[in-house]
């Protein structure tokens, strides 16, 4: 199992204080599975996307 599944499956599931820690996650794969999750709003969606202008790869 790659070190980051079991990080990317929380993102898929996480709600409350949880996905809000996740938000800030260092891994790009981690962020990318947040958009999976039912429980990400639109504010969150727009932090994400922000932080997202900061990597140096293709988000």
């Amino acid at each position: 199992m790659p070190a980051n599944e079991p990080n990317r499956e929380r993102a898929r599931t996480a709600a409350g204080e949880e996905l809000a820690l996740l938000l800030h996650h260092h891994s790009p794969d981690v962020l990318l599975a947040l958009l999976d999750n039912p429980a990400l709003d639109e504010t969150q969606l727009c932090l994400l996307l922000d932080r997202a202008r900061t990597f140096p790869q293709k988000f």
